[in-house]
């Protein structure tokens, strides 16, 4: 629908012609055209007069800051425009029913070769990955193991939901075609635990970060997800984007609650305490939030205060004075352990 807003512009002044034009219509042709005439003309006066160009500079006009919020403003109504005329035609109701169908056979013959490497990745997953019980080649840790080919790994198991989508999308719903796409759905399953036993590895090896904290989330919205699809294989009538939407916004609203910062700190510090002459990242807890305020001044209680908890600790403190307009409970918690 990128095309509508133009075609509707164009519609409305053929509708408009031999009609009386409102005059706000006039008045917002005035300043568009207004615009780049001012910014010429205060610029010539401003090289004309050095006390005139003076008073403008004292009124610290922003422009790259006017252009960058008009142009995102212009984008954003130009998009939600865009979308509402898309979601008007009601294209997602009838696409379903007027998408093409293509013969089943294609899609049984890719699903079948895909299903055939899947089984093999997945038998090599349980016994090097998950049981271990079979050696790894030579010089060859299990933190390298799990390391690579981690977003590999995680971008097979996307592409994996694309193909079962585009499948029952714009192929008959076929016994064999069921079959192979639970086949496929179960593979993917065990490739998002496979990924999730790497970064489990990896983390125990380099310690706990954000990125790798929201690699997990991101890997417990594809499970989620994966079972939206898995039920939608076997009951057609099964609203899945109703359920994937009320499942990321759920899935968004708990991690924007779940205080990652204290997660990360509580588990780098706990992991140093448990293992002897373990290192801590310290720098990179400096940099945490005020979230991971319990979980340092918990972890490093008694004795004299730690340096870098004092560079921690005076971060936190410059929040003290910032008034109720800019009031954070996360920040008054924190001083509150601190006792600033």
């Amino acid at each position: 629908s990128l095309g509508e807003p133009f075609s509707d512009v164009s519609c409305y002044q053929k509708e408009m012609k031999g009609k009386k034009r409102s005059s706000v219509l006039y008045v917002l042709i005035g300043v568009a055209a207004a615009v780049p005439l001012l910014a010429i003309v205060i610029f010539l006066l401003c090289s004309a007069d050095i006390v005139f160009a003076d008073f403008v500079g004292n009124m610290r006009w922003d422009f790259g800051t006017v252009i960058g919020v008009s142009v995102t403003f212009l984008f954003v109504l130009f998009a939600a425009y865009c979308g509402l005329r898309y979601l008007g035609k009601g294209t997602l109701k009838n696409g379903k029913n007027s998408s093409k169908q293509y013969e089943p056979m294609i899609a049984a013959t890719v699903l079948i070769l895909l299903s055939v490497v899947y089984i093999f990745f997945c038998m090599i997953q349980f016994v090097y990955l998950f049981y271990g019980k079979m050696q790894l080649p030579e010089n060859y840790t299990y933190a390298e193991y799990a390391r690579e080919g981690f977003f590999q790994l995680l971008a097979v198991c996307i592409l994996n939901l694309i193909v079962v989508l585009f499948v029952l999308a714009h192929f008959p719903k076929k016994r064999m075609l069921k079959a192979l796409l639970t086949i496929i759905s179960c593979c993917t399953y065990v490739m998002v635990a496979s990924s999730a036993f790497r970064m489990t590895l990896y983390v125990k090896n380099y310690q706990l970060s954000f990125l790798r904290f929201l690699v997990f989330w991101g890997l417990g919205v594809i499970t989620l997800f994966l079972t939206g699809i898995l039920i939608q294989i076997f009951h057609e009538k099964f609203p899945l984007f109703r359920y994937g939407l009320v499942m990321l916004s759920v899935c968004y609203l708990a991690l924007s609650f779940s205080h990652p910062d204290y997660w990360i700190a509580h588990y780098n510090l706990s992991a140093a305490e448990q293992k002897i002459g373990e290192k801590v990242d310290t720098g990179y807890l400096m940099g945490l939030s005020s979230d991971a305020a319990p979980a340092i001044a918990a972890h490093t209680k008694g004795g004299s205060e730690l340096y870098w908890v004092s560079i921690y600790r005076e971060n936190i403190e410059q929040y003290a004075d910032d008034g109720i307009r800019k009031f954070n409970v996360s920040r008054a918690y924190a001083q509150k352990v601190f006792d600033i």
